[in-house]
């Protein structure tokens, strides 16, 4: 993949940080593929504004990267039963990387408050990274530097 604007985002999650990462991405040109919540009131939602299907199961979700905006504690939980061969990295500060040793899971955290209707760009957003593989590493950087 070459351009990473073309590069196939998924969510899980459909709260604030979701939420504002899937707009961000979507208005920079990355392609958001999906949206999976427990809450399907707030993942249609979402996932109407970004214009891509909801799906109740997480498994049902095609995409390159699959970003996990929930709670600390349902991070762990989607690392036993989330089955997909693709990139994942998660969005909760308080959960050790140590602990999922697969190389294709990271952590994009932003250590950003976000406020419902106040929008901004990646740029204006401190984002801390860490990956299992150089590959993921890259892609994460490459969506810090959207423009």
């Amino acid at each position: 993949m070459t351009n990473e604007s073309k590069m196939r985002v998924a969510f899980i999650g459909s709260g604030k940080v979701a939420t504002e990462l899937a707009l961000i991405f979507r208005f920079q040109g990355v392609q958001i593929t999906g949206v999976s919540s427990r809450n399907h009131l707030s993942g249609t939602a979402l996932s109407s504004q970004v214009n891509c299907p909801f799906m109740a199961d997480p498994n049902d979700l095609e995409a390159d990267l699959i970003i996990i905006a929930t709670n600390d504690s349902s991070v762990k939980e989607l690392n036993i039963s989330l089955k997909k061969d693709c990139f994942v990295a998660y969005t909760a500060g308080a959960v050790n990387l140590a602990d999922f040793p697969n190389e294709k899971w990271g952590v994009f955290y932003p250590l950003q408050t976000f406020t419902k209707n106040r929008h901004l760009s990646i740029d204006e957003v401190p984002i801390l990274l860490e990956s299992n593989s150089f590959e993921l590493r890259n892609k994460l950087e490459s969506l810090c530097k959207l423009d």
